[in-house]
């Protein structure tokens, strides 16, 4: 996985990501 600085387009994305598979795991937490 190569980083690219000059594309903060990516690092949204991932970022964005992250935080939305934070919450479905939190979810599954508060469901168990």
């Amino acid at each position: 996985m190569g980083l690219k600085k000059s594309n903060n387009q990516d690092w949204v994305a991932i970022l964005d990501f992250g935080s939305q598979y934070t919450h479905l795991i939190a979810r599954r937490v508060r469901e168990c």
